[in-house]
């Protein structure tokens, strides 16, 4: 596991000498480097990995949904965390009353799109955030799609406060953070009213997320909440912690051994917004730790990797 992202910053904050300064959600009393762009530099760190894996055809952040089909509908929605939206590796039919009874379904182009039949599909084309399906099915059918899908990696946040109250930890209208909660960053109603907050536990374990604001108050610490649906393995509880983001954590999605490069990578655009020196070393060291990265995650598997078979008669 990854150590906090409190930890890095103040990790970071040390290798880069920038301790003095103070948060403050007024820009005429802000001192010094603010915790809030070094989380943006994070975030932004977390993305270049990302893209780093991805080139390596890494699939490291694999993910299963289940999805219903809606009756003579033949656009079904993938889930809103795919990667670029379009990451999709497989789509299967749901055929059997059994868990596992899903066969899978041909890729097929817009040209092969058959909108005209009816009957269970036989095939997809994916366009942007749909599925396709072809032929189109005339009945409603509960998880009737199985998609295997690359998910968007959660951002990550400093804790920005403890729950110390929760009106309904299946169902909240509202959240009460303790006072004393508020770790590193302090917040103002700016930062949440209108965005979205996501609530972890101590290891950074996503507890609840996409959970909008509507109303916080300073004074009482009470963060009013917007209608939403939570699942129903959802559960917020006194003692988790509050980060801003949709869906956010305070530990990194990666293993340990990635943390370097992104410490370093944050180093460097603080030497650059600072105009210091070290960004020269820095940018040498950036480089060797990326070569580092894509071997690590080239290497990601230690399974027999096969050969593949050519078909020598198609070249004849």
């Amino acid at each position: 596991m990854s150590q906090r992202v409190d930890k890095m910053v103040e990790s970071i904050r040390r290798l880069t000498h920038t301790n003095s300064y103070t948060d403050s959600p007024t820009s005429t009393a802000q001192r010094g480097l603010q915790t809030q762009t070094i989380v943006d530099l994070l975030n932004e760190a977390l993305e270049v990995v990302h893209g780093i894996l991805y080139d390596n055809g890494t699939q490291a952040h694999i993910k299963e949904a289940l999805l219903n089909i809606a009756a003579d509908t033949e656009a079904v929605t993938i889930s809103t965390d795919a990667f670029l939206g379009v990451n999709v590796l497989n789509v299967e039919f749901k055929y059997g009353s059994g868990s596992n009874d899903y066969r899978k379904l041909k890729k097929i182009s817009e040209h092969e799109r058959d909108t005209r039949s009816s009957g269970d599909p036989l095939s997809y084309v994916h366009r942007k955030n749909e599925i396709l399906l072809s032929p189109i099915r005339a009945s409603a059918l509960t998880s009737g799609l199985r998609v295997t899908y690359e998910h968007q990696l959660p951002t990550v946040d400093v804790r920005r406060g403890k729950v110390s109250a929760v009106d309904d930890g299946n169902d909240p209208t509202s959240i009460t953070i303790a006072a004393n909660g508020l770790a590193t960053a302090a917040l103002s109603d700016s930062d949440l009213v209108g965005t979205y907050i996501s609530v972890v536990d101590k290891d950074g374990n996503i507890q609840m997320q996409d959970i909008p604001v509507t109303a916080y108050d300073t004074g009482t610490g009470v963060i009013t909440l917007g209608t939403f649906t939570s699942s129903s393995s959802e559960v917020v509880a006194v003692n988790d912690y509050v980060v801003i983001g949709s869906n956010a954590s305070t530990h990194l999605p990666f293993p340990r051994s990635v943390e370097p490069f992104v410490i370093e990578y944050v180093k460097r655009n603080i030497y650059d917004l600072n105009g210091d020196p070290m960004i020269n070393a820095s940018e040498r060291k950036l480089i060797a730790l990326q070569f580092r990265l894509e071997s690590m995650f080239a290497e990601w598997s230690s399974d027999i990797k096969s050969i593949p078979e050519l078909d020598i008669d198609r070249f004849i």
